[in-house]
């Protein structure tokens, strides 16, 4: 059986509206910031060295989803050392809107100064950054996206509820598929991440009525992850 990668193109942006909103209402700014204290305290002999404070997102595309989310960790990053280096680094696959993406991303280097913004074109499904390198990253609506189709389904989104309508054998590859992603990831940034660091994740969650929301979030620290990756 053949199998295929899942591409995005540089169209993002003009179908994204729905998963910026998502993204803004998902993430708890509150909670985001106690998370970024507490890894402040954890951790305050390097967050005072001359060394930056690296800040990774996975699955970046053009960047409008998650400017105002880096503009509130900055603040929050300067509102305890106001002279802190701060270096963004933003990943999605090679054929993503980098142009874009560095264009969304200049406010913050104009309001804040000392902000360092890079990008890596590759799959979050391997390593992209090296080991004990990364303070905090994100990954915004992104992980739902497989890192290969196992095989064909006659349908625009696989949430696991279809199996009604799908051939079971179809609905175990694709679960099995979704499993060994999502460990994949969570071994990546694991290996990424400095000691105390975390990971803040939102994507797709489809709820049993139309009243709950569609997406969940989820902040998972590198201790945590070690109970899933081992």
């Amino acid at each position: 059986m053949s199998t295929s990668t899942l591409k995005m193109d540089n169209s993002y942006r003009r179908v994204s509206a729905m998963q910026n909103s998502a993204t803004q209402h998902a993430v708890d700014t509150k909670i985001l910031h106690n998370h970024i204290i507490e890894y402040i305290n954890n951790n305050r002999d390097d967050f005072w060295s001359e060394d930056p404070f690296t800040i990774a997102e996975f699955g970046s595309a053009d960047g409008s989803n998650s400017v105002g989310i880096l503009h509130q960790v900055i603040s929050t990053i300067r509102s305890q050392n106001p002279s802190k280096t701060i270096k963004i680094i933003c990943n999605d696959l090679p054929m993503a809107d980098f142009t874009s993406l560095f264009q969304n991303l200049d406010v913050l280097k104009q309001e804040f100064g000392n902000i360092f913004i890079s990008a890596i074109g590759e799959s979050f499904y391997s390593q992209v950054l090296p080991s004990n390198s990364v303070d905090m990253a994100f990954s915004f609506t992104s992980v739902q996206w497989a890192q290969k189709a196992p095989c064909f389904i006659n349908s625009l989104l696989f949430t696991g509820n279809e199996t009604d309508m799908l051939d079971p054998e179809a609905v175990a590859a694709w679960k099995k598929q979704g499993e060994q992603d999502w460990e994949l990831f969570l071994r990546m940034r694991y290996a990424e991440l400095k000691r105390h660091g975390f990971i803040y994740v939102s994507t797709i969650q489809f709820a049993e009525s139309s009243t709950q929301g569609l997406i969940g979030d989820e902040s998972t620290n590198r201790e945590a992850m070690s109970a899933v990756v081992r």
